[in-house]
């Protein structure tokens, strides 16, 4: 019987489990009524055959005929269920397929009663026989239904059972107890086969409920797989060949699926970032995952685009490793920050020269004929002054990020005693920190050095750090520079304040630009917040590294580490 099986989901487990149970039983009871037919009837035949010399033929025709209305009604139920499955609901059809069985077994039942011969062990025997094969069969193919196993199983037993007691003699008495083993050994059997049928669909149903749960998140991963706005793609770790890519990459690359499937990744990256692709492999086979980093792909036509990559790393059924990575189309962010550094270069050059006329003809006014002006303008030319320098520092600043972010600062390096740039760097800068009340020291335990640097970018680095400390350094504090070894012959160059350290909220944001712990237009300290991005560009330029150790209440040490070569 074609019934449908009911959808499982996690709020209707056990009722779908239950309609399950039912529908299986249906199911499985429906498709044996034709041997149950066929075996009734034939050892029906049987059995009045071999009565038909004891008894009465009109007996066994009568008993015959009873046999076939049960069985006709079965084979009724069987025909009509097979034209129209919806004809009745599973209970229904259950409640007809028991009352169709129990109806027979009674007609079975009847025959210890009109075909049992008296002192006649023989034929006696042979009923017996037929019955307990009836009764065998009915076990195996109505099993799944305790109902109509027992309801088909107990009615002939019984009543054979009884016929035997009734029966005088010892051989009648032994029957009549083999009888009842034998009924309760199918009984047994009946409730086991039940209970494992039971069970089995049980299993089933948690089975199905598990495969349509993974079936729906394979459908939404599918979803996310085609859908994404970022490139995905699925990569054998060892050999680096593309398994499955979704369109979004497919489209950037400019080749086909076909044509992308087979493609290892790594011949679409440029030889340029070879020491960056083994860097992230090494950080994949290591932690399981890399990036996200920056690099270009090279299109089917040669043309390259930038993209932002990260993956990581699962196995399959098998064991073999294989690598998810997920790839970003940077071009339009990249051409939007050229020109924005673009707009930012040429307002940036536009305003410096008059800007500096202003600021030169301010500084002319302050130092001649600020002593004949009155007390109020000589304030506003002084804050004018001040105004004009900041805002010439600003511009100076941006146009030096413009400059390292496009790769057009040049650096001349050359072999430089370190202690007299640091000497310069504190003397230059102490104009600055007496406006704040700071002193600045050169400590006395700094080492002696010679470093490969272009003086001028030293200074700025310095200058950078330097008034940084100076500017959250309290008032009569002390900022201290120093120069230590670092590691291997590289130096490390230490500036320390008093002042009250960065907040543990503000840390991972210090080297980015624009960047203040104090954002607000009301900020107590000045600066332009392009101070620390700079210096952090100036060193990693040069190969050299930047970081900090802060202690809240307790001050901070920005440190500057450069390659050697460190000379006593």
């Amino acid at each position: 019987m074609n019934q449908n099986i009911p959808t499982l989901n996690d709020g209707d487990h056990g009722e779908s489990a239950k309609t399950l149970l039912q529908n299986e039983r249906l199911s499985l009871l429906h498709k044996g009524i034709p041997a149950a037919i066929i075996g009734n009837a034939a050892l029906a035949l049987i059995l009045v055959a071999i009565q038909a010399a004891t008894f009465s033929i009109n007996v066994l025709l009568v008993w015959l005929s009873a046999m076939i209305l049960p069985l006709v009604w079965r084979a009724l139920i069987f025909i009509q269920l097979n034209r129209e499955p919806a004809w009745a609901s599973p209970a229904k059809a259950l409640i007809y397929f028991r009352a169709s069985t129990i109806a027979t077994a009674l007609i079975w039942a009847s025959a210890p009663a009109f075909l049992f011969p008296e002192n006649n062990i023989a034929i006696q025997a042979v009923l017996s026989f037929v019955l307990a094969g009836i009764c065998a069969g009915a076990v195996s193919s109505l099993s799944v239904d305790k109902v109509s196993a027992l309801g088909f199983i107990l009615p002939p037993l019984l009543s054979l059972t009884a016929a035997f007691l009734l029966e005088e003699g010892k051989d009648a008495t032994t029957m009549a107890l083999m009888t009842i083993l034998f009924l309760g050994f199918v009984i047994l059997s009946c409730v086991r086969s039940e209970h494992q049928f039971c069970e089995n669909i049980r299993l089933r149903s948690v089975a199905l409920q598990r495969e349509q749960a993974l079936c729906s998140s394979e459908a939404r991963l599918r979803s996310l797989f085609d859908l994404s706005p970022f490139g995905i793609v699925l990569t054998d770790y060892g050999s680096g060949e593309t398994l499955e890519v979704n369109d979004q990459l497919v489209a950037l690359s400019g080749y086909s699926k076909e044509e992308f499937v087979g493609l290892d990744l790594r011949e679409m990256t440029p030889a340029d970032y070879a020491s960056q692709e083994a860097a992230q492999r090494n950080c994949l086979g290591e932690t399981g995952r890399y990036g996200p980093y920056e690099k270009e792909l090279v299109r089917k036509d040669g043309s390259r685009f930038p993209v932002v990559v990260n993956g990581v790393m699962i196995e399959d059924l098998n064991g073999r490793k294989l690598t998810w990575s997920i790839v970003e189309d940077i071009s339009e962010r990249k051409r939007l920050d050229k020109m924005k550094n673009e707009f930012i270069s040429t307002v940036s050059h536009e305003l410096r020269t008059p800007l500096t006329a202003i600021s030169g003809a301010l500084g002319l006014l302050s130092t001649q004929l600020a002593s004949n002006l009155p007390e109020p303008m000589q304030n506003m030319l002084r804050i004018a002054r001040s105004n004009s320098q900041r805002l010439g520092q600003l511009i100076n600043d941006l146009l030096d990020i413009e400059k390292i972010t496009s790769g057009n600062m040049n650096f001349e390096l050359k072999q430089q005693a370190l202690r007299p740039l640091l000497e310069q760097a504190i003397e230059s800068n102490k104009p600055y920190a007496l406006e704040y009340g700071v002193q600045l020291f050169l400590s006395e335990e700094s080492v002696d050095a010679n470093v490969s640097i272009e003086p001028g970018r030293l200074q700025q680095i310095l200058a950078n750090l330097l008034s940084n400390a100076i500017k959250f350094s309290p008032k009569g504090g002390r900022v201290t520079l120093a120069v230590s070894r670092g590691n291997g012959n590289s130096i490390r160059i230490n500036v320390s304040d008093l002042g009250p350290g960065i907040p543990e909220s503000f840390r991972n944001r210090i080297f980015q630009k624009f960047s203040q712990a104090d954002s607000s237009d009301t900020r107590a300290k000045g600066g332009t917040g392009l101070g620390l991005a700079i210096t952090k560009e100036l060193v990693e330029k040069r190969g050299g590294t930047v970081g900090f150790d802060s202690v809240e209440g307790r001050g901070t040490t920005f440190w500057v580490e450069l390659p050697g070569p460190v000379a006593q």
